[in-house]
């Protein structure tokens, strides 16, 4: 079985005024750390659109 997440469920969402949103780094170690290996996009400009940024 394989799973993936999502940045929402580190709290990152594109509604405004949602509260205070974790940084890409931060989502992408703790999600590591879980052994998760895939994530969901989130929202608009969440992922660089450079892959090497």
């Amino acid at each position: 079985m394989r799973l993936a997440a999502a940045p929402i469920s580190w709290g990152v969402s594109e509604v405004p005024g949602w509260g205070y949103q974790l940084s890409l780094g931060r989502v992408l170690e703790e999600a590591a750390r879980l052994g998760l290996r895939d994530m969901e996009a989130g929202p608009p400009g969440f992922f660089p659109r450079d892959a090497g940024a």
